[in-house]
């Protein structure tokens, strides 16, 4: 189940950044391209952690994806102090550096 939520990670960390390079790229503005991604990453069954638009327009996004199923047994019982496993992955997407 865990190795489920890291591709859903990584897939959704690769189509996000390549929405908001689309939108930045599109002279959305930086705001604009995160709001993108932000989108498509929800899209993707996870959360943005983080979005950046660097220096050569590149935009960089985190974001985590929660280990659901019958495999998330700790977060399952409810343990004190022990929330949903989450899977994170980072992807970039724009021009070359």
């Amino acid at each position: 189940i865990s190795v489920l939520a890291s591709h859903r990670a990584r897939s959704a960390a690769d189509l996000g950044a390549l929405a908001g390079a689309v939108s930045y790229q599109e002279g959305g503005g930086a705001a604009a391209a995160c709001s993108r991604a932000g989108e498509m990453v929800a899209r993707n069954a996870a959360q943005l952690v983080t979005c950046e638009v660097d220096d050569e327009g590149a935009v960089l996004v985190t974001v985590a994806a929660p280990v659901t199923g019958p495999g998330r047994l700790v977060g399952s019982l409810g343990w004190p102090g022990v929330g949903t496993p989450m899977a994170k992955a980072r992807s970039r997407a724009g021009p070359s550096p």
